[in-house]
Formats: structure tokens, sequence, C-alpha cells
């Protein structure tokens, strides 16, 4: 007997198995239950195979100011702070050169908020008019690239707040600052096209008067060449494929998640909540790890979670992670590199401070090690590379 199925029930039901496929290869990670549960000390040598260090160059014009960024090629180390971007060897930590000028002038920027390609070796920074300015490693200007849609008015703003890239693209997250705002993300190519729209479905009601724009409130990550996207208001993690949000992971935050609410609500109002809301900051993947972070009752934490065991662990941030590797200051990470190396940061005030407090301990180091205590408080940060276990 031939039984013949509809094309529009077999469509369906091909449609139904993907999204069920897709369902089932979605991680959850209890975080909710970790928040108020005692934090234990974590080892380095539980997720990396080996440290070094690389002091960056210091000189008169390259100092390093405050809330820098840092954006590690295979060669360069990108340091971007609000108005300047220096660009150092991977290697040595030597400075090579500064990346563009902050200013008014023809192709100088408003401030180097914008992204770095590290494949394609290109760096993208806000301009005046609604616009990027692209320069590549080498600090030559290429082109600028007009955001559509930008409006810049105190009533009604719309205008990007994020930005990355996915493969040779442009992706913008527009915040929702006025409470109307009909687009979440974007995506344009280099020429100012828009390839691809996602709307944001949440809204809510405007104080007279009120702006609300927090930008710390989404995050961009890159795994595998895959670009992914949380925002605070949600506990899932998505994965940007061109027109598609495919929900990869569930950080489950439970009293703790933010609502959409809080953007109508005066600080005041916060602070009246029972449970104080966490945003989960600086998600970092690898193969067998998820990295985050989170502020509670005023301490920072870091969370580590390992796909393959399926166990989350949490310590106290500001400690850092026991580095039982080479005995010298413990690590936190801050971000990877494009080959797949964590990256920290330690503050020079911090290096000497422990050399200080630890002058016994520091003579049984590595003798390349011994030698960053001849660094100045003044001078610029050591950067930590760490290579993960396979």
């Amino acid at each position: 007997m031939r039984i013949i199925i509809p094309l529009f029930f077999l469509m369906s039901l091909i449609l139904f198995l993907k999204k069920e496929e897709k369902k089932q290869n979605i991680i959850k990670i209890d975080v909710e239950s970790r928040i108020d549960s005692n934090k234990s000390p974590i080892d380095l040598s539980d997720f990396i195979e080996s440290v070094t260090y690389c002091p960056l160059e210091t000189r008169s014009d390259n100092l390093i100011g405050a809330n820098p960024e840092y954006i590690i090629t295979d060669k360069e180390i990108v340091v971007r702070t609000f108005s300047d971007c220096y660009i150092f060897k991977r290697e040595t930590g030597e400075f090579l050169r500064k990346i563009g000028k902050n200013g008014k002038g023809p192709r100088e920027y408003r401030k180097t908020s914008g992204f770095v390609n590290p494949y394609c070796k290109e760096l993208f920074f806000i301009g005046w008019k609604g616009n990027l300015l692209k320069y590549n490693m080498d600090g030559t200007f290429l082109k600028s690239i007009l955001i559509p849609e930008y409006v810049n008015s105190v009533e009604v703003p719309s205008f990007p707040t994020n930005f990355t890239w996915l493969k040779n693209n442009i992706v913008l997250y527009f915040s929702n600052m006025t409470g109307s705002e009909k687009k979440l993300l974007m995506i344009i190519d280099e020429e100012g096209e828009i390839l691809a729209s996602h709307p944001n479905n949440n809204y809510y009601n405007k104080p007279k008067g009120m702006i609300s724009m927090n930008l710390e409130e989404s995050q961009f990550y890159h795994f595998n060449q895959d670009l992914y996207f949380k925002e605070d208001y949600s506990d899932t993690v998505f994965k940007i494929s061109g027109s598609e949000m495919i929900p990869k992971m569930i950080l489950f935050l439970g009293r703790y998640q933010p609502s959409y609410k809080l953007k109508s609500m005066t600080s005041q109002k916060r602070k009246e909540l029972k449970y104080q809301p966490i945003g989960l900051r600086n998600l970092i993947e690898t193969n067998s790890f998820l990295f985050f972070e989170y502020h509670y009752q005023r301490k920072l934490y870091q969370g580590i979670y390992n796909k393959n065991t399926d166990r989350l662990r949490i310590t106290n941030k500001e400690n850092g992670i026991n580095n039982d590797i080479d005995g010298f200051i413990s690590f936190s990470p801050i971000s990877i590199t494009s080959d797949g190396y964590l990256v920290g940061v330690i503050e020079a005030y911090k290096l000497l401070l422990w050399f200080y407090e630890n002058s016994e301990k520091a003579l049984e180091l590595p003798l390349h090690i011994q030698k960053l205590k001849n660094i100045k408080d003044t001078d610029n940060p050591v950067i930590m590379i760490a290579k993960l276990k396979e």
C-alpha cells in the first residue's frame, strides 16, 4: 500500500525535527544554585598547561590609560583605551605603533569603541557622523562605513552601542534606549548595505525625560570563528548565523535573572528589589570550558564550567585563580587569543606588590619571572598568555 504525504505536512515535520534537534543540543548551566554556595579555590593547573609573561614596552607616547581592552592575534597585542589604540608585538611586548588618532579632523575617530577582527587584521572605530572608520594593522586608513538607520536624536535615539564581526560583515547591537526600539541586531556589509536584521520584541514604558542605556547589557563572543550573542534580559546565548538566532546555551539565573522592567526603574527602585539582578560578563568559550564573571554583594566572582564533566565551579575573582603552574601571581582570564590561548593582565603596581609580599617565594621562581620585579609601578601592564590543556 502506498502512502502519500502532502508536501506541506512533510515540510512541517522536517522543520519540527530540526527544531527538536537544536533544542537537544542546548547546554543548560544552573548558575542560580551556586550564587549563595560556598566558593572554593581553583587551581590553574586544572585547565592550563603553561603560562608565558609578556611585559608591554613603556614609552611616553604609549602609556595605557584606564579600562583598556586587549585583543590578541597570532602576532600582535592590540590595546584599546577610550581614545587610543596601540599595537605591540605578541612575542616580545615591543611597541610597534599607534593606530589612527582621536580627534575631529579628517580620518580621525571619536572613540575606539568598535571592534577588531583578529583574523583579517582590521580595526573599526566610531566616527563622528554615524560611521565606522576602518584601519589595517599597519595603521593605514582604509575606508569610512556609514551605519544605516543611525539616528542620533535626544528625543528618539536609535544607534548601535555594541559592534562585532561575522566573517567579512559587521554586526550591530541596538540598545533599547527609549522603550520602543524596533531593532535588536543588524548585519551589514562594508558598503553599509543591510544583509539581515533581528527585531527587538521587548518594550517598556519610558519615564518622561529618561533614556536607558547600559553599555554592558549585551555581549558578543566568537568561538571557532562562529558568533554568539547574549543580552542581560535573557538567559539564553544565541548563535548568530545570518538571519537566524539559534539557541546555544542557557545560563539559568532564576531569581537573579535581570528583568526587562529594570530599564524603566529608577536607581532607588532597583535597590529595593529583594534579589539583586546579576549580569554575567566576559563570556569566554573554549572546546572544553565556558568562563564568565559577575558581581554579587559587592564582590567579583569567576565562574568556570567544564563542558566535558558538566561541572560548574565558582571562585572569588578578586583573589584570582591559584597559579600552581609556576607559583607566581594568580590568574584571571579576561579574553582569549585568536589561536585559543587564555589571556590575563597584571598591572605593574600589583606585580611589584606581589614581589614585596612574597619575597622568599619569589626566590624560587624561574629567572625569567624574577626579572619582572625590575619593572616600575608606572610601567605598562604584563600580559599573561596561558595555554589550555587539550
